[in-house]
């Protein structure tokens, strides 16, 4: 019995053993073989499906990681073997195994916090915040505009492109340039760099580190962050159903979307992200065996070399040209992927012995070329062309020696775009997600707002989130756990289902100030019964806590509606309103909304003061009269706001203003006469009328087509937001009366 123990505990050792040393060369192979790696990329790679990758990766972790490990713990059962008899030796075999196991596990933590920095990701995953969700913009919640003639677009991910590899003069890090004619291009297109002749381009940041993530950063202005208990997406059928992107927003405007790869499309979940958003024909290597591109038994590298992608890319477009449809053309160039890239038949060895190097110059030339066959075609002049690194490289080795402080941006070069900068002068700071919307505007898109996802258009004067906030806490709010992230990524709930409630139809939204706080009643119909789900609950998030309400709703009706009252209180933060569903483990939300209580206020000093310097578009409207209740106090927050008439000598005058910003874009007063006007302004269209007592007595303000105006005696207010797309305050102040009253 004492035998049989014995032989259990050093069997249960060994395996520990094992496990620990496997562990410990697995870790001590992604610090030495992969460059910019993070813990985002690690669970997302253990999730997604990793056939098709190159065979070469995984044969170097087997022969120099994994076979070691195996010959150590192979070791370690033949020294248990020869001691076993030997109580004494026995026992002293086993407590230096032990201690080498602590010792391997130490050694593997130690290796995973300075790599990955595993501690500050438990801490971000055990400390979710609202972040992303707070100033996340959704794209079905603005009204975009295509122009008449819609613009095609070929959009080329080079692989692991960075700014860095230019020479010194021109922005890059190095002596001596590695990417002259991608600089060329750069510099003589648009890469946001202001009146700078240096290169500029967009910042990697948390979840958008490597290809999948970068890919998924840049069409839907979203970081890619799963959570580590979700399922294998290899069980998957959708990817982020939750989530508008480019290729959605393309598909849903006639265009024909398809994704070219050298590599196998399932990899990473790239076959499963395209299909399902954008409805992307796949052209990756199975397909150019399949259709004879290549012979059956062919492979180099992770497929098929760049020289062939960029052959075939011609013969599609041309194809292409020739439908009545736009279309998007999106490509992933390979040849320059970690461990030190692939030598083709057209790569010099102009950098010596650096392989990298000699890999990258012949890219650049070959992106160059491919550039120039695509301005002498017929379909050029109506096409855009965007030019940008995934992400920065992660060769081990290759940009180690860089300047203390330079900062590493990935490539970013826009052709022959529909819009100019609306500040040519200006030098933008920006991440890779700001090229969602900015791609789109290329096409010439209206975007409302001008943001999409976490992205800004670059083409306008709006800052972007790295501008607003710097870039170091952008990418930290980013960086920590987002549930409503994880609710975007409800993949197990049927794809079918989850397309008709995302398209729901609100009929109603109430926010209002009451004596015992904000009430907050919604009333919603779907189009389909909600059988599939166990709850639904109105959750509303305001100054830091949540307030969850049950939605009692019978599962076979397609009407609902949720209300609750959330104690106010006068701190400058947004009240984001959801419908979340549950089916099981999963979770979606149905309905996302954005609301700034803080103009809620009844007091007309207060609401004055919250106005300034938002970017909102506020249009005022004056009915009967607006003067005798007026103080000198109202009059300087009014000025202060950008009014410039005399408003207090204005009795029952017409009267409108308009203003953004701090900026005063229309103001009138007449005594006698009525005033009406009409226009655009960033995509709305408003009609604004005023009449004093004497000359109708009404107030209208009226965008795109709806009526807001409480039409009440003083100033009527109505507040667009700009960033939202979408009216957010709807006000009317007694101006009439000293007290003034707001109704």
């Amino acid at each position: 019995m004492k035998k049989s123990k014995k032989i259990v505990l050093i069997v249960l050792l060994c395996i520990a053993f094992a496990i620990a040393v496997a562990v410990l060369f697995s870790s001590i192979w992604l610090s030495r073989e992969w460059g910019n790696l993070s813990t985002d990329e690690v669970i997302y790679h253990i999730r997604a499906p990793l056939s098709g990758s190159n065979p070469d990766v995984i044969r170097n972790y087997i022969l120099k990681y994994l076979l070691p490990a195996l010959l150590v713990t192979a070791a370690t059962v033949v020294g248990f073997v020869f001691t076993f008899k030997n109580p004494l030796s026995s026992k002293r075999f086993a407590i230096a195994t032990a201690g080498l196991l602590v010792v391997s596990w130490g050694a593997t933590c130690f290796i995973l916090e300075n790599k990955l920095h595993v501690i500050s990701y438990i801490h971000s995953q055990l400390h979710p915040t609202d972040y992303i969700e707070t100033h996340y913009v959704d794209p079905r919640q603005v009204q975009m505009e295509f122009p008449e003639q819609k613009r095609n677009l070929i959009y080329i991910y080079i692989e692991s492109a960075e700014v860095t590899y230019a020479d010194k003069k021109n922005g890059g890090a190095f002596n001596q340039n590695t990417i002259p004619e991608l600089t060329k291009i750069a510099q003589e297109n648009e890469d946001f760099s202001g009146d700078s002749n240096e290169l500029n381009g967009g910042l990697s940041l948390d979840g958008s580190v490597w290809t999948m993530g970068a890919m998924f950063a840049q069409t839907s202005g979203l970081p890619l962050k799963l959570s580590i208990g979700g399922n294998e997406m290899d069980t998957q059928d959708s990817f982020f159903p939750g989530v508008m992107t480019l290729g959605d927003i393309l598909e849903d405007n006639g265009y024909v979307n398809e994704l070219m790869i050298g590599s196998e499309a399932r990899f990473g979940g790239r076959e499963l992200y395209f299909a399902t958003h954008g409805n992307y024909k796949m052209f990756d290597y199975n397909y150019a065996k399949e259709n004879g591109y290549i012979d059956e038994d062919y492979y180099v590298w992770w497929g098929f070399e760049d020289e062939k992608l960029f052959e075939f890319a011609k013969e599609e477009l041309l194809e292409l040209a020739k439908g009545d449809a736009p279309f998007n053309l999106t490509m992933l160039t390979v040849d320059t992927h970690a461990e030190d890239g692939y030598v083709c038949q057209n790569c010099r060895k102009e950098f010596g012995n650096n392989q990298y190097a000699n890999v990258f110059a012949c890219s650049s030339r070959q992106v160059s070329e491919f550039v120039s066959w695509c301005q002498q075609q017929d379909f050029y002049e109506n096409t855009t062309i965007i030019l940008v690194g995934d992400h920065p490289t992660m060769d081990s080795d290759f940009c180690k020696k860089l300047p203390n402080g330079y900062q590493r941006k990935v490539y970013t070069a826009v052709i022959n775009s529909a819009v100019e900068p609306a500040d040519p002068h200006r030098t933008r700071v920006f991440s890779t997600m700001d090229l969602f919307p900015t791609t789109l505007a290329a096409l010439g898109v209206e975007i409302p707002g001008d943001r999409l996802g976490l992205g800004t258009n670059l083409f306008s004067l709006r800052d972007t989130y790295c501008e607003t906030y710097g870039p170091a806490n952008h990418n930290s709010g980013l960086a920590n756990r987002s549930e409503f992230i994880e609710m975007l990524d409800a993949s197990e709930l049927n794809t079918e289902l989850q397309e008709k409630l995302l398209n729901s139809v609100i009929v109603d939204q109430t926010v209002e100030l009451r004596e015992d706080g904000v009430f907050v009643k919604i009333k919603m119909w779907t189009e389909i019964s909600l059988t599939s789900f166990d709850k639904a609950d109105l959750v509303v998030k305001y100054n830091g806590m949540t307030f969850r309400e049950k939605i009692a709703f019978n599962s076979k009706s397609n009407y609902f509606f949720a209300k609750t009252t959330i104690p106010y209180s006068p701190m400058d933060t947004d009240m984001l309103i959801n419908i979340e569903l549950r089916s099981g483990d999963s979770e979606m939300i149905l309905y996302h909304d954005k609301f700034d209580p803080m103009l809620l206020t009844e007091d007309f000093l207060t609401y004055l003061e919250r106005l300034k310097n938002q970017d909102y578009l506020i249009f005022i409207a004056a009915m009967d009269d607006m003067s005798v209740g007026l103080s000198d106090e109202d009059m300087q927050k009014l000025s202060e706001l950008g009014i410039t008439c005399d408003l207090k000598n204005g009795y029952r005058n017409s009267y409108y203003a308009i203003l953004q910003g701090d900026r005063l874009i229309a103001e009138r007063m007449e005594d006698g006469a009525a005033l009406r006007s009409k226009g655009d302004l960033g995509g709305i269209e408003y009609i604004i009328s005023s009449a004093g007592f004497a000359q109708g007595n009404y107030a209208s303000i009226v965008l795109d087509g709806v009526e807001y105006s409480p039409m009440g005696r003083g100033l009527n207010i109505v507040v667009y937001d700009m960033t939202e797309g979408k009216v957010v305050s709807i006000a009317n102040f007694d101006t009439n009366d000293p007290e003034n009253p707001r109704l």
